[in-house]
């Protein structure tokens, strides 16, 4: 029988991820007895490493699924329309807020991409975009800013979001 190997592995190293294979991180961990301490949860055939909060979320959720089925299996499904009454809607005791894990993380995997990009453009595209998406400025104010037309910023920037996203894909 052989042993899941997740396809890729993600470590947390320098406040950001850093992409192994599962041989790598195979070997790092028989070196580095830092790896025991360390939480990781599988992602879509990825492993990932996440704090411990999130692990123990992931987890506490993977085992409140299974009690579900269990129940299910056992007693059936409970429709939520057995809650609609004169005065409620069943869907009202649905909890509306719920943390979905691998979006969170897929999320802060996407952010940390964007800011290693960010870093690779030229000083006066960051500071565009530094002005514009962390200041609040509209275009018209970074061209007041800069004494340049705003025609000029506008183009400028959407070359710039072009040329992101163009590296957001890759």
């Amino acid at each position: 029988m052989k042993k899941y190997a997740p396809r890729k592995v993600f470590i947390l190293e320098n406040g950001g991820y850093v992409e192994l294979t599962y041989e790598e991180f195979e070997y790092r961990k028989g070196y580095d007895p830092s790896y025991e301490s360390r939480f990781f949860i599988p992602v879509q055939g990825y492993l990932l490493e996440v704090d411990q909060r999130h692990y123990e979320d992931f987890y506490r959720a993977k085992e409140r699924e299974k009690y579900i089925r269990k129940l299910n299996a056992k007693y059936g499904l409970l429709s939520i329309d057995a809650f609609d009454n004169e005065d409620d809607n069943g869907t009202d005791y649905i909890q509306a807020e719920t943390e979905d894990v691998a979006e969170t993380v897929a999320h802060l995997l996407l952010l940390d991409k964007l800011r290693l990009i960010i870093t690779m453009l030229k000083k006066e595209d960051q500071d565009l975009i530094q002005a514009m998406f962390y200041e609040g400025l509209t275009e018209r104010q970074y061209a007041e800013r800069c004494r340049v037309n705003r025609n000029a910023v506008h183009k400028r920037k959407v070359r710039i979001l072009a040329q992101i996203k163009k590296l957001l894909e890759n």
